[in-house]
């Protein structure tokens, strides 16, 4: 129980230190409207819409992959009694 209130504890800091640095107004403004962070360069709307398909598929396709590659449990030994009489 401990363990996890310091863990929220130090992700609420950590949200409030980005907050400060104006992060997540930077990083909505990029997806949002394409501006890079710390420049006067925006990337035109058809490279966001590319970058943002991309990113969906990729992680579309981990997450599928991983849900595909979950083991069947299969068992080590055979069972004793069937077998210990051969």
């Amino acid at each position: 129980m401990h363990k996890k209130i310091a863990i929220t504890c130090i992700a609420l800091s950590f949200a409030l230190i980005l907050e400060q640095f104006r992060v997540w107004d930077s990083l909505l403004l990029f997806l949002l409207v394409g501006t890079i962070p710390g420049t006067n360069w925006s990337l035109p709307p058809f490279m966001m819409l590319t970058c943002l398909t991309f990113a969906v598929v990729f992680g579309s396709l981990v997450m599928v992959s991983h849900a595909a590659n979950i083991p069947e449990p299969s068992k080590k030994t055979l069972p004793r009694k069937r077998y210990s009489r051969i």
